[in-house]
């Protein structure tokens, strides 16, 4: 009985004109959003998005590849200190700088990935490389911890 209920308000409300479309009642024509804007729209908006994305991706790009440099820089020191490592505590540091400089290749792979990314796939290969930047700098704090 409830079906029955249902479906004859589906029927009393597919014939109502205009119902769900988003005109206002008594307005005829094309909805504001199926309006085609002219070119100089598009062009004039299309170059500053494409302007802007390209001037921050550049600048992301910039952001990691210091970032890279720091962590780079921090695994060399901590290979330094491995050599002062307690002997019960060397094979878990060392394991931990294995996975630290894994950890590392991958970020500078998805780095070369994301400069000869196509402009539409970027958002795709960023979020891949802020995963990697971020499991890179969790691994590299947790070596630290074991000094």
């Amino acid at each position: 009985m409830k079906y029955l209920g249902i479906m004859l308000m589906a029927a009393l409300l597919a014939g109502v004109p205009g119902y769900g479309s988003g005109e206002q009642p008594g307005q005829k024509g094309t909805p504001a959003v199926t309006q085609s804007k002219g070119p100089e729209a598009k062009g004039e908006l299309g170059q500053a998005a494409k302007s802007y994305s390209a001037q921050k991706r550049k600048e992301y790009q910039n952001r990691i590849e210091v970032d890279l440099a720091e962590i780079q820089k921090r695994i060399e020191d901590l290979r330094a200190k491995a050599v002062k490592v307690a002997p019960q505590k060397k094979r878990t540091f060392r394991m931990a700088l294995v996975d630290l400089q894994r950890k590392n290749t991958v970020a500078q792979n998805r780095l070369a990935a994301l400069k000869n990314s196509p402009e539409n796939a970027w958002s795709g290969v960023k979020a891949d490389m802020d995963k990697a930047m971020d499991d890179l700098s969790k691994a590299c704090l947790e070596a630290e911890k074991l000094l």
